[in-house]
């Protein structure tokens, strides 16, 4: 996910032909790093979304989407950030057929610093009012091992449909609606050195990583964006998607990132 996108390469390719020396590919290519990946692929596999429900029967009644910026001291400071978008749904009370299937795919981050790996990490079967699992990395919240690599990205998320009205499972979607989150999982975003930084500064500010590591706004600044699309059991399905801006000014200054798209009471 870090190579250049195919419309990046054609533009190589053409303006290096034009110009007959390497020099200005390898100007171009600079560039693209500087200024992070654009354009993102969507992560894993394309699907095709199916909307024939004869009416909108889905109400977005909460979205918005929070974020932090964290560090492996183990790596030399290594840098990652994670973005959650929060969904909650009401289903009308005089569905015809109930809720059969809840699914998120064609996650999309328009831009990221240009050597990370980008994953989209469904949530494990966890009762988080409950247990000290973490619902996505499914070891101890104290005991994390930040084995980053060994996490599986999914190019579909699908939600447990159950009956009633309220869930205890992060992995589950009650029939007559509930909340949804998933976690999309930026690391190898950048590094520092930790000792430096305590000579110049005297401390470690966890709001500052991202300056230690000189990421700038621009290879931050984003769009999250991803499809949830809802099957019923009279075979009849709808989608929405979904997108969220992710201010990079904001993760720099603060190390944390919220957005609210506004588009509670919306329908599909």
């Amino acid at each position: 996910m870090t190579k250049p996108k195919t419309n990046q390469l054609k533009l190589i390719i053409i303006l290096g032909a034009l110009s007959g020396c390497g020099l200005l590919i390898a100007l171009i290519a600079m560039l693209l790093s500087l200024t992070g990946t654009l354009g993102g692929d969507i992560i894993g596999s394309e699907i095709t979304p199916i909307k024939n429900s004869s009416r909108d029967r889905i109400e977005v009644s909460q979205a918005y989407l929070s974020g932090m910026v964290g560090r492996v001291e183990a790596r030399n400071s290594e840098l990652y950030y994670y973005l959650t978008p929060k969904l909650n749904f009401r289903v009308d009370d005089d569905i015809d057929s109930p809720i059969s299937k809840v699914e998120i795919f064609n996650v999309k981050l328009s831009n990221y610093p240009g050597n990370a790996i980008v994953k989209s990490l469904a949530p494990y079967h966890v009762n988080p009012y409950e247990e000290s699992i973490d619902p996505y990395f499914n070891t101890n919240m104290l005991d994390y091992d930040f084995n980053f690599d060994a996490l599986e990205s999914k190019s579909k998320i699908e939600y447990q449909v159950v009956e009633g009205d309220y869930t205890q499972y992060i992995d589950d979607f009650a029939k007559s609606g509930d909340f949804l989150e998933f976690l999309v999982l930026v690391y190898k975003a950048g590094n520092f050195n930790e000792d430096l930084i305590i000579n110049r500064d005297r401390m470690i500010d966890s709001s500052k990583y991202l300056q230690y590591a000189e990421v700038t706004p621009d290879k931050i600044n984003a769009e999250l964006s991803f499809i949830v699309q809802i099957a019923f059991e009279n075979g009849e399905s709808t989608y929405k998607e979904f997108k969220f801006q992710i201010n990079g000014e904001e993760m720099v200054n603060t190390g944390f990132i919220n957005f609210d798209p506004k588009i509670d009471g919306e329908r599909f």
